[in-house]
């Protein structure tokens, strides 16, 4: 952002947010006082550097979430265990940092509303004159002096984009009429007439000189009465395109101009997805057909239902890599290259003719995303005999879903319903797999935090057999996690299932 009381609010707005995202304690104490005020949990978002949007999202995260983040750095501030930094706690309890938080978020707020109606598939160049009007005399930005230059900005950029086929639409969209036109509007209009319509220009003219004016043919009350209740296309066709036929031909051709080309780049992020490096013999024919088919279908059905998914569901699985076998009773799908907040219900398991009923389906999680699936399958080799495996890898770290024959060795963490077990040289937490991860995290709600720890408790001495039995079986510790603070001291945080 250039002006730099909105680069600094913005920069304070993500340390905030990172801080609570990096550290587990203020965090929890956040949830316990989001509960207590709002009944509910709203997460702290960060916002994307190409995206209007998510900026305008992270403010307004934080504005929601005020006074829970308020009590909190509170409650941290006279909490001597835990290290709040300086500049953090200044800027939250700083009057002025949500003042422009305010500020800003109104400001965001209209330009996201003008860049989302300006981006979308529907031919909206009427509307940028009058949006452009609306910002000049908005309330929004009547504050201080940084008002008055996000103004400055707006009218130079005006001036950058401006085109007279801006004004020619404003006018001929009987929804608008021309209301934010210029005196010296009708001198451009006419210009841009001549330029590009030489041959009929005269006739043309005079045709929209009575429209203007609601003359002759223009004088029909009821066309008036329904204008900007149906298409501004529709309109034209259905009321003039006899009477005056050069004038509807025009407004036809400049009510169907996009404003960007955001809806051609969703065209060309439709063609990857259909005609990616999995899929590259395709020809160009059977490319346009299912794009065709992609995106009709996409209109048709809202993308969070059911029947969405499955549709995706189906796309992927005839879409992808083939399978190969790794040994005759395991079978490895490729890692999946979805984000960190994808879940399993849009994939496949491949299983085994070995199958029997007392095969175990788990999700691992924590392991490495530097290992490979050769390395991962010595490891759970260990555990049992396994059936399938699926990968999904993440930024650091990798998420497996697999299906095993616990072996007898491994049958301690199995018969307990440990959440923690020895994975190679590391230790990873494993659910079954009917459990969603939010039922996870549901379920690790009561801990208990061992400060002080002794050298010799470790993460790899507590997985002996008779400290599994005298100590962790013995208190109902489902899963632990040995933490390091600041200030170098080592501290146990122990999980019990809720």
């Amino acid at each position: 952002m250039k002006l730099p009381w909105a680069d600094r609010t913005m920069k304070n707005g993500k340390k905030i947010v990172k801080y609570f995202k990096s550290y587990q304690v203020p965090a929890a104490i956040l949830k316990r006082y989001q509960l207590s005020n709002y009944d509910r949990r709203i997460s702290l978002k960060l916002p994307v550097k190409t995206c209007w949007g998510s900026s305008a999202i992270c403010l307004n995260s934080l504005q929601v979430n005020q006074l829970a983040i308020e009590l909190t750095i509170t409650e941290l501030s006279r909490n001597q265990t835990v290290r709040i930094e300086d500049d953090i706690k200044s800027i939250v309890l700083d009057d002025e940092f949500w003042e422009d938080v305010d500020n800003l978020l109104k400001v965001l707020n209209e330009l996201v509303i003008g860049i989302s109606m300006f981006e979308s598939d529907t031919p909206s160049l009427s509307k940028v004159l009058d949006w452009y009007h609306n910002q000049l005399e908005s309330p929004v930005y009547v504050f201080d002096v940084a008002g008055n230059n996000i103004k400055n900005i707006i009218e130079k950029r005006w001036k950058r984009i401006y085109h007279p086929v801006m004004e020619v639409v404003h006018l001929l969209d009987p929804s608008f009429h021309g209301r934010h036109l210029t005196s010296d509007s009708m001198n451009k209009i006419s210009l841009f007439i001549q330029k590009y319509y030489s041959d009929n220009a005269v006739i043309i003219w005079t045709q929209i000189l009575n429209y203007k004016e609601k003359n002759r043919v223009f004088a029909n009350k009821l066309a008036w009465e329904i204008a900007g209740k149906i298409d501004p296309v529709t309109w034209w066709y259905g009321n003039f395109s006899d009477s005056a036929p050069e004038l509807t031909q025009v407004a036809k051709k400049v009510l169907s101009i996009l404003t960007s080309s955001a809806a051609s780049e969703r065209n060309w992020s439709a063609f990857a997805y259909i005609h990616d490096k999995k899929r590259n013999q395709l020809n160009a024919d059977r490319v346009l057909k299912l794009v065709y088919i992609y995106s009709n279908y996409k209109l048709q059905m809202p993308r969070e239902t059911p029947e969405w998914k499955v549709f995706t569901n189906e796309l992927d699985k005839n879409t992808s890599l083939n399978r190969g076998n790794i040994d005759n009773k395991t079978q490895v799908l490729e890692e999946s290259e979805e984000s960190e907040d994808s879940d399993y219900e849009d994939e496949h398991l491949l299983n085994s003719s070995s199958e029997s009923e007392e095969d175990n389906f788990n999700n691992i999680y924590d392991i490495p995303a530097k290992w490979n699936n050769v390395e991962l399958l010595e490891y759970l080799k260990v555990w049992g005999n396994i059936i399938s495996v699926m990968v999904k890898k993440q930024k650091k770290y990798k998420t497996v879903k697999c299906k095993l024959e616990i072996m007898y060795a491994f049958s301690t963490w199995e018969k307990d319903r440990l959440w923690i077990a020895l994975l190679g040289p590391i230790t990873v937490r494993w659910f079954p797999a009917a459990w969603f991860f939010y039922e996870c995290k549901e379920k690790e709600q009561f801990q208990a935090v061992i400060m002080n720890l002794p050298d010799t408790m470790t993460a790899s001495a507590l997985f002996l057999k008779e400290n599994l039995t005298n100590f962790i079986n013995s208190l109902c510790i489902k899963t632990f996690k040995e933490v390091k603070n600041l200030d170098g001291q080592r501290k146990m945080i122990a999980y019990f299932e809720t």
